[in-house]
């Protein structure tokens, strides 16, 4: 028995190199993996798409009113009485009238119009979409990497809640292989009822804790897929993963690498020059315009109209002096935005450093808790072996057993907790730096 566990206690360190594979069976998942159906299936990538849509068909809305408009129209009209001109000779009324018209009238035409001159209206207002469409795309970079973030936080998140629930598992097995052990002097007479009952309460509390570490791997598998955006635990199963990694340090000038990176910097900047030319293009909007107008058309009496047949060539000067103030007030409203956007990206700027910081500081503070947490479960292993050594010599007490499997649990979770908290901020820091989202910014673009 006693060989037993001993065997289970050196098969302990193997926690620091391996999590338990998932129960599901199916292809294996891997974190490119995850991040692959991620760009594939997320909700939020699709909307980001769309968004990209709407923007580059306002550029064509924008522009449609600098290009030739063509229409064709259908008119009926009727009159009360014939349409009739007095005549004029020499500048002088003569005795008569002409026709003028029809008093009921088909007219059938082709109208095209070209805007010449918008004293840069257009050209501005074309200038401004495509301003904002940049800022969207950017924007939607930083979506995709919020995608990721959240994909590999989830995916971290879940490999912690294996690594816990097999510390679970292995501190259950050795407390019922103690359990089976101190039965057995139980039943030589050799220990009291009261060391039995204290270590099935040991067992209980084991069983516990699994229950409740299992419980967490569940919860962080709906997480995962809630990240990715499709089911995952029937499909895919967890390989063994080398927790004891070294990990990447933190690239040196990491603020000013995250202030040149960010996307929402650049869609902020470009947010605001767009709105700057909106001003530029709401105070045109009140200036002249000039727009040259064609006309073919048949007039008759009835349907379809062949009598008269026309056209009309027209070149139109309008200048609205007074418009109520309205092209003067969006001016004005735009440069109040393009002010405020500029107020948002000195707080971004702000906002950026203080993400850095506290993801490199997290980071560091990680490392430097796995190797406090590695020195700690080589004392609790020794420990607990030096406990179960005196225990079997019958030279030490079952609580000093308990205690010392308590501790080795609790060291072996700490060092779970460091490692998973480190590689989770190492992945922070490439967010806060805005150079993540590699593998998802396709995805967005198309």
């Amino acid at each position: 028995m006693i060989r037993r566990g001993l065997v289970v206690l050196l098969l302990l360190p193997a926690i620091l190199t391996a999590a338990l594979p998932s129960r599901a069976a199916g292809d294996a998942l891997t974190l490119e993996k995850a991040l692959a159906l991620a760009g594939e299936s997320n909700p939020v990538l699709a909307a980001g798409r769309q968004r990209i849509v709407q923007a580059r068909e306002k550029i064509d809305q924008a522009a449609a009113p600098g290009l030739p408009q063509l229409g064709v129209s259908l008119l009926y009209q009727e009159s009360d009485k014939d349409p009739y001109h007095p005549i004029f000779i020499d500048g002088q009324r003569v005795n008569g009238y002409a026709q003028a018209g029809f008093r009921t009238t088909w007219k059938a035409a082709l109208t095209v119009s070209q805007l010449i001159y918008s004293g840069g209206s257009v050209k501005y207002s074309t200038q401004s979409r495509h301003m904002a469409l940049r800022g969207v795309e950017a924007s939607e970079e930083r979506t995709a990497q919020a995608v990721e973030w959240a994909v590999t936080g989830a995916w971290y998140e879940l490999r912690r809640a294996e690594g816990r629930l097999s510390v679970a598992e292995e501190t259950l097995a050795l407390a019922r292989e103690h359990q089976k052990h101190v039965e057995a002097l139980f039943r030589n007479g050799m220990v009291a009822k009261n060391e039995v009952l204290r270590v099935e309460v040991s067992v209980s509390e084991g069983e516990l804790n699994r229950i409740r570490a299992a419980n967490g791997v569940d919860v962080a598998w709906h997480a995962l897929e809630r990240a990715v955006g499709v089911p995952l635990r029937s499909a895919y199963s967890l390989l063994p993963e080398k927790v004891d990694e070294e990990l990447p340090p933190a690239p040196p000038g990491a603020v000013a690498l995250g202030l040149a990176s960010r996307p929402e910097a650049r869609a902020l900047e470009e947010a605001m020059n767009s709105a700057l030319m909106a001003s530029k293009a709401a105070r045109a909007s009140g200036g002249p315009k000039i727009i040259l107008m064609g006309e073919v058309y048949r007039a008759d009496e009835a349907f379809f109209p062949s009598k008269m047949d026309d056209w009309k060539i027209t070149l139109l000067a309008d200048w609205t002096f007074f418009d109520g103030g309205e092209s003067a007030s969006r001016a004005r409203e735009a440069k109040a935005a393009a002010e405020e956007l500029l107020w948002q990206a000195e707080d971004l700027k702000r906002q950026i450093e203080l993400e850095i910081s506290a993801a490199c500081s997290n980071f560091e503070s990680s490392l430097r808790r796995i190797e406090v947490g590695k020195a700690m479960v080589a004392a609790a292993e020794e420990e607990y072996r030096m406990a179960l050594k005196r225990y079997t010599a019958r030279v030490g007490t079952n609580i000093d057993v308990l205690d010392g499997a308590m501790a080795l649990a609790n060291a072996r979770n700490q060092l779970v907790e460091g490692v998973y908290d480190a590689k989770k901020a190492r992945a922070e820091i490439d967010w806060a730096l805005g150079i993540t989202g590699k593998m998802l910014r396709q995805e967005v673009s198309e």
